[in-house]
Protein backbone atom coordinates (compact mmCIF):
# COMPACT_ATOMS: atom_id res chain seq x y z
CA UNK A 1 0.00 0.00 0.00
CA UNK A 2 2.71 2.53 0.93
CA UNK A 3 4.73 1.58 -2.14
CA UNK A 4 1.78 2.49 -4.33
CA UNK A 5 1.78 6.05 -3.01
CA UNK A 6 5.32 6.69 -4.22
CA UNK A 7 4.92 5.06 -7.61
CA UNK A 8 4.63 7.52 -10.50
CA UNK A 9 5.47 10.59 -8.44
CA UNK A 10 7.12 13.72 -9.74
CA UNK A 11 10.51 12.92 -8.31
CA UNK A 12 13.07 15.54 -7.29
CA UNK A 13 12.38 17.74 -10.32
CA UNK A 14 8.75 18.10 -9.34
CA UNK A 15 9.64 18.96 -5.76
CA UNK A 16 12.13 21.56 -6.96
CA UNK A 17 9.60 23.20 -9.32
CA UNK A 18 6.95 23.17 -6.61
CA UNK A 19 9.33 24.84 -4.16
CA UNK A 20 10.21 27.55 -6.70
CA UNK A 21 6.55 28.30 -7.38
CA UNK A 22 5.77 28.36 -3.66
CA UNK A 23 8.49 30.96 -3.09
CA UNK A 24 7.25 33.02 -6.05
CA UNK A 25 3.69 32.82 -4.73
CA UNK A 26 4.66 34.13 -1.30
CA UNK A 27 6.81 36.88 -2.81
CA UNK A 28 3.84 38.03 -4.87
CA UNK A 29 1.55 37.89 -1.82
CA UNK A 30 3.98 39.97 0.27
CA UNK A 31 4.54 42.51 -2.51
CA UNK A 32 0.78 42.78 -3.01
CA UNK A 33 0.18 43.42 0.69
CA UNK A 34 2.93 46.05 0.80
CA UNK A 35 1.53 47.84 -2.25
CA UNK A 36 -1.99 47.71 -0.85
CA UNK A 37 -0.92 49.06 2.54
CA UNK A 38 1.12 51.86 0.96
CA UNK A 39 -1.85 52.78 -1.22
CA UNK A 40 -4.31 52.75 1.68
CA UNK A 41 -2.03 54.65 4.06
CA UNK A 42 -1.35 57.28 1.44
CA UNK A 43 2.25 56.59 0.55
CA UNK A 44 1.65 58.02 -2.91
CA UNK A 45 0.78 61.47 -1.51
CA UNK A 46 3.52 64.05 -1.15
CA UNK A 47 5.55 62.70 -4.04
CA UNK A 48 6.98 65.62 -5.95
CA UNK A 49 7.45 65.30 -9.63
CA UNK A 50 10.56 66.70 -11.19
CA UNK A 51 14.24 66.16 -11.00
CA UNK A 52 15.26 67.32 -7.52
CA UNK A 53 14.81 65.27 -4.39
CA UNK A 54 12.35 66.33 -1.71
CA UNK A 55 15.16 67.72 0.51
CA UNK A 56 16.06 70.32 -2.12
CA UNK A 57 19.40 68.73 -2.96
CA UNK A 58 20.22 67.87 -6.56
CA UNK A 59 19.70 64.28 -7.53
CA UNK A 60 22.55 61.76 -7.55
CA UNK A 61 22.59 61.79 -11.33
CA UNK A 62 23.13 65.54 -11.41
CA UNK A 63 26.12 65.21 -9.08
CA UNK A 64 27.42 62.42 -11.30
CA UNK A 65 27.08 64.56 -14.44
CA UNK A 66 28.89 67.46 -12.80
CA UNK A 67 31.83 65.22 -11.84
CA UNK A 68 32.36 63.83 -15.29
Amino acid sequence: MIGMMWYGGWGWGGWFVMAIFMVLFWVLVIVGVVVLVRFLVGGHHGHQGGLASSSGEPGWWLRFVRCS
